[in-house]
C-alpha cells in the first residue's frame, strides 16, 4: 500500500510540476503529463516499477474520460450537422484511413499498420475545444464545423475500440457483436429513458447522491458491457450518453469532471511511461512522415472535401488546420491494441511520439490559424473547385443598398430583422452556403463569399451604403474592412464586433462607429428593461421573447453545449 501511495503521489507531484512549466510556455498539459511518464519511466530515472497497479488506473482514467464525452454529446447535435459535416467526417475518417496505411506499411506489417493508420484517423476533441474555446471560436462557421466532424470520429472512434476486443474479426464475430452492442444499446437506453431519470429526479435534491449515483451508473453500464465482452470504455461511453439528455447532464459533468482529471492525469503519465528503449530501429523515419502526414497531409485531405462540397477557401483551411493532430484517442487505441498482443511496445511508443509531437505543432497552428490563412490566402484558392457554382449562390433584388451586413447567424439574425422593420434596402454577405441558400429562398439580397476576398467586396459598391455592420469576431479582418470602407465611404457608419475589451477600444481607436460585443450585450439589455419597467409592458417584451427563442430554434441557432 505504501508502495501504490508512493507512486501515484510521485506521478501527481511530476505532472504537476512539469503542468507548471507547460502552461509558462503556453503548451497543452497532456504534454507535460507524456514528459512526466517517460521522465519517471523507463525511458527516464525508472523511478516507478509497479506498473501493474498504474496501468489499472489508467484504465479508470479511460473510463471517466469516455463518459464525459457521451455526457458532452448531444444526440440532437448530431442529427443537426447537416449533410455537408456528415459528409466530410465520413470521407475524411476514410481517406485519412487509408492514405495512413499506404504510408505506414511502408514501414510496419500489416497488422501494426492497420493499428497506427487507424489510430491517426482521429483527431483530439479535449485540445482542439479547449483552443478554440480560448480563442472563441467555438460558435464560428469553422468552429462548428470542426466540433460536428470530431463528435463523428468520437463515435467511429467508440466502435473502433470494440472492435478491437477480438483476435479475429470474423463474420461471425461481427454479427455476434452486432447482436450484443444492440442488446448492450437497447437495455442501456430503456433503463436511461424510462429508470434513471426518476431517480435522478430524486438523486437531484443532494448534490452529493447526484455525483455518487452518476459514478454509480457509468459502473453498471461498464460492468455490463464487460459481461457482454465489450471493454469497461464502451460501457462508460454509453453511460454518459445515457445521462446526457437528462436536465441534471450539467450538473454531473461538473462533479465527475474533477474525477475524469485526476484518472486522466495518470493516464496521459502511464502512456508516458510506455514509451520505452525498445522503439524499433529506424523509427525517426516513418515517426516524422507519419508526423507529417497527420498534420499537413490530413488537413489538406480537408480542404479538398470541403472544398468539393462548396465551401470557399478560408472556412476549409481554418477546418483543415483544426483537425490536423492526432488525439487522446490515437493513445487509447493504440494501448488497447498494445493490451491484447496485437502491436508491440515499440508501436505503441511510435503512436505516442507522434501524438505528442502533433499536439505541439498544432497547438501553435491553430494560435496563428488567422495570420497562416493571410500568408496562404492566394495559393489557397485552388480549393474551390466549385468557384463559379458556388458564386451564385446569391440573390439581388436591388442594384444599391442602404447598408450592407457581414455574417448572418445568431447576432446577423436580429439586425437583419431590424432592417426589415426599418425598410432598408440591405445586402448580406456570408460564407456559410446553408445560410445563403436561406436568404436567396426568402428573397433577401445576399452574397456568398468571405468578405476578406477582393473579388466579392469588388461586388459591392462601398460609397453608397449608409450603414456597414459586421458580426465576425476576427480583429485583423475587421481592422481592414475598416480601413476598405473608410477609404470608399467617409461618412458611412462603420458597426464591428470584438470578443476582447483590448480589441474593442483599439478598433474605436482607429474609428468604428459602435463595437458589438456579444457577451455583454445580454446584460446590457436586461439592464435597459430594468430601466423601463413596466408590468403590462414586461409582460409583452416576456411574450415577444417566447416568440424570438421559439423562432431561433426553429432556425437551428441553439448554443453548442461543448
Amino acid at each position: 500500500m505504501q508502495s501504490i501511495f508512493y507512486d501515484i503521489g510521485l506521478i501527481i507531484i511530476v505532472a504537476t510540476f512539469l503542468a507548471y512549466l507547460a502552461g509558462l510556455i503556453r503548451q497543452p498539459l497532456v504534454l507535460a503529463y507524456l514528459a512526466g511518464g517517460i521522465l519517471i519511466g523507463p525511458l527516464g530515472f525508472k523511478l516507478i516499477s509497479n506498473t501493474g497497479v498504474i496501468t489499472t488506473l489508467a484504465e479508470i482514467g479511460i473510463a471517466f474520460f469516455l463518459f464525459i464525452v457521451g455526457l458532452e454529446m448531444n444526440i440532437s447535435k448530431l442529427k443537426r450537422l447537416g449533410r455537408p459535416i456528415l459528409l466530410a467526417a465520413i470521407c475524411q475518417i476514410a481517406i485519412t484511413f487509408l492514405a495512413g496505411y499506404l504510408v505506414s506499411r511502408l514501414f510496419f506489417d500489416l497488422p501494426t499498420a492497420m493499428i497506427i493508420s487507424l489510430a491517426l484517423t482521429f483527431s483530439s476533441t479535449m485540445i482542439v475545444v479547449k483552443l478554440l474555446s480560448d480563442k472563441r471560436e467555438i460558435d464560428t462557421l469553422h468552429g462548428r464545423i470542426i466540433i460536428g466532424i470530431l463528435i463523428v470520429q468520437d463515435v467511429v472512434a467508440i466502435f473502433a475500440l470494440s472492435f478491437l476486443q477480438s483476435g479475429n474479426i470474423s463474420s461471425m464475430f461481427v454479427v455476434s457483436s452486432i447482436v450484443k452492442g444492440i442488446l448492450l444499446f437497447s437495455i442501456t437506453f430503456f433503463v436511461g429513458i424510462f429508470i434513471v431519470p426518476f431517480l435522478f429526479r430524486f438523486a437531484a435534491r443532494s448534490q452529493e447522491l447526484l455525483f455518487i449515483s452518476a459514478v454509480a451508473w457509468l459502473f453498471i453500464v461498464s460492468m455490463f458491457a464487460s459481461f457482454l465482452g465489450f471493454s469497461f470504455a464502451i460501457g462508460a461511453f454509453l453511460a454518459g450518453i445515457s445521462l446526457a439528455q437528462l436536465d441534471y447532464s450539467f450538473e454531473v459533468v461538473s462533479k465527475v469532471k474533477s474525477l475524469r482529471d485526476f484518472f486522466s492525469i495518470i493516464f496521459f503519465v502511464a502512456l508516458g511511461m510506455m514509451i520505452v528503449p525498445s522503439i524499433p530501429q529506424n523509427a525517426a523515419a516513418p515517426i516524422i512522415l507519419l508526423s507529417a502526414f497527420v498534420i499537413i497531409g490530413n488537413p489538406l485531405i480537408v480542404m479538398v472535401i470541403m472544398g468539393l462540397l462548396g465551401f470557399s477557401k478560408k472556412p476549409s483551411f481554418l477546418t483543415g488546420i483544426g483537425i490536423g493532430q492526432a488525439s487522446e484517442f490515437s493513445l487509447i487505441l493504440a494501448t488497447q491494441a498494445f493490451v491484447i498482443g496485437k502491436i508491440s511496445q515499440g508501436s505503441l511508443s511510435v503512436v505516442a511520439i507522434i501524438t505528442a509531437i502533433t499536439l505541439v505543432v498544432t497547438s501553435y497552428l491553430i494560435k496563428y490559424d488567422h495570420w497562416i490563412y493571410e500568408k496562404l490566402s492566394g495559393a489557397l484558392s485552388i480549393f474551390e473547385f466549385r468557384k463559379k457554382e458556388i458564386y451564385k449562390l446569391a440573390h439581388s433584388a436591388e442594384d444599391h443598398f442602404d447598408a450592407v451586413l457581414l455574417g448572418c447567424d445568431r447576432i446577423g439574425y436580429s439586425i437583419l430583422n431590424t432592417f426589415r422593420k426599418l425598410k432598408y434596402k440591405f445586402l448580406v454577405v456570408d460564407f456559410n452556403p446553408e445560410v445563403i441558400n436561406d436568404l436567396a429562398g426568402k428573397q433577401i439580397s445576399c452574397i456568398y463569399g468571405d468578405f476578406e476576398d477582393a473579388e466579392i467586396m469588388n461586388k459591392i459598391d462601398l460609397k453608397k451604403p449608409k450603414i456597414f455592420i459586421s458580426t465576425i469576431p476576427d480583429f485583423s479582418a475587421n481592422v481592414r474592412l475598416l480601413k476598405k470602407v473608410r477609404g470608399a465611404n467617409r461618412t458611412a457608419l462603420v458597426f464591428l464586433t470584438a470578443v476582447t475589451i483590448s480589441e474593442a477600444l483599439e478598433l474605436y481607436e482607429k474609428g468604428a462607429d459602435y463595437v458589438i460585443m456579444p457577451h455583454f450585450l445580454g446584460g446590457e439589455h436586461a439592464s435597459y428593461i430594468i430601466e423601463h419597467l413596466r408590468e403590462k409592458g414586461l409582460l409583452e417584451t416576456k411574450k415577444r421573447h417566447i416568440e424570438e427563442l421559439k423562432n431561433r430554434k426553429l432556425l437551428k441557432q441553439e448554443h453548442p453545449r461543448r
